[in-house]
């Protein structure tokens, strides 16, 4: 059997060149066009990451088989169709193996990082709140809450861990 594999190359660094799903691009203006579209792609996506990781987050704290968790998890399953979508398009950028390209990608991710927190609201729920809260009893009432915590029929709730927490 003879040889079946040989090397589609070009220049690491050449800007006049382009790969794009397994076509070879001759054109510097193309050239140039991919690699700032590669930019907006990283940069969106940043966006789409930050967006789903909220989605999460909501999911995570509604009820198991809630409404609010049902429309946080369809949420999350665009989220997860777009990065998919976008993961698949970034590969086909980066399986062109040029050094443009690949700076592109990294500069793309900073900044969507950047942008996409500096846009992104903040949590509606701090998990903190309930310690920070506890923080502010004075004397007496850490005294009244330590007494409730400890009658049995409270104990037993944290023990079968029966305590639903509700946001």
């Amino acid at each position: 059997m003879g040889n079946t594999c040989t090397e589609f190359s070009h220049g690491f660094t050449a800007t006049d060149t382009t790969i794009i799903a397994g076509q070879k691009c001759t054109s510097e203006g193309l050239f140039w066009f991919v690699v700032a579209f590669t930019v907006a792609l990283q940069i969106f996506q940043n966006f789409i990451w930050t967006k789903s990781g909220q989605k999460s987050r909501e999911a995570l704290m509604a009820p198991k088989g809630s409404m609010q968790r049902e429309f946080a998890v369809r949420g999350l399953m665009k989220f997860t169709l777009t990065s998919s979508l976008l993961h698949i398009l970034n590969t086909l950028l980066i399986l062109g193996a040029n050094v443009y390209i690949l700076g592109a990608i990294v500069i793309g991710n900073v900044l969507g990082t950047y942008w996409s927190y500096e846009k992104q609201p903040c949590d509606s729920h701090d998990p903190l709140t309930a310690f920070r809260d506890l923080c502010k009893l004075n004397q007496r009432q850490r005294e009244e809450l330590m007494d409730i915590l400890q009658k049995p029929e409270v104990a037993a709730l944290f023990v079968r861990q029966q305590v639903v927490y509700e946001y």
